[in-house]
């Protein structure tokens, strides 16, 4: 199936109501653009003409800021230095498609439907697929995803049709006992809204407990997912 088929389908199923891109560029104006202190604003190594800039529209594209996102595409594309940055450029105009952009649409329909985005189709379609990637923080930083850490990396997939990404970092195991029962590999789970902004994040879980208890930590996901919706459209976030 075309991605702009993808597109339609999620648009028609989604009956939230949708600030305008005008309302979410109001927002956007309030929003402080510097980078909390946890992501230092380093290792971009002039890639862009204009970091500030750069910075900016990703802060603007986790508000949901359609037109941002299309921007976020073209510098991209410009300073595509790289495979993953045109993947990146790609991956971001299909954003701004399902986010309601009409001019990332019709690009789109220029784009041969062959040309994959970084993160696939399945990805770029909130609530949609199963697909799983192993993504390197420093990669998802350049391409604008500012919530991940630079110098870690993780897997990242979706959480049922919920409209929640998690990205698993790899950080041990507990070897087996003496009768061979009992190893266990442990992860840091991250998990994100729709927008790839970090809700909260689970230190040190085994994979049994997740797989085990992922669905119970949906309604905490919906809630934290709610508050930080409520703070972009107070402008605070």
């Amino acid at each position: 199936m075309r991605i702009s088929s993808l597109i339609d389908l999620f648009r028609k199923k989604d009956n939230r109501q949708q600030r305008s891109a005008e309302e979410v560029r109001e927002v956007a104006k309030t929003v402080d653009m510097s980078l909390p202190e946890k992501h230092p604003a380093s290792g971009y190594d002039g890639i862009y003409a204009d970091e500030d800039d750069f910075r900016g529209l990703a802060k603007r594209c986790a508000l949901g800021d359609a037109d941002a996102m299309l921007r976020m595409s073209n510098m991209l594309k410009d300073a595509g230095q790289e495979e993953y940055m045109l993947r990146g450029a790609r991956m971001w105009l299909i954003r701004a498609s399902v986010y309601g952009s009409g001019e990332a649409r019709e690009k789109l329909e220029a784009v041969p439907d062959n040309e994959e985005p970084y993160l696939s189709k399945q990805f770029m379609i909130p609530g949609e697929g199963n697909a799983k990637k192993r993504c390197p923080g420093e990669v998802m930083r350049k391409l604008g995803l500012l919530d991940f850490t630079e110098d870690d990396e993780y897997e990242l997939f979706q959480l049922n049709k919920d409209r929640i990404y998690v990205a698993s970092r790899y950080i041990g195991y507990d070897s087996a006992d003496e009768d061979g029962f009992g190893m266990e590999d442990y992860y840091d789970y991250y998990f994100f809204d729709e927008y790839f902004c970090l809700l909260f994040k689970i230190a040190e879980w085994s994979h049994s407990g997740f797989r085990n208890n992922q669905y119970r930590i949906v309604p905490t996901c919906r809630q934290r997912r709610r508050e930080k919706q409520e703070m972009r459209n107070k402008g605070i976030l």
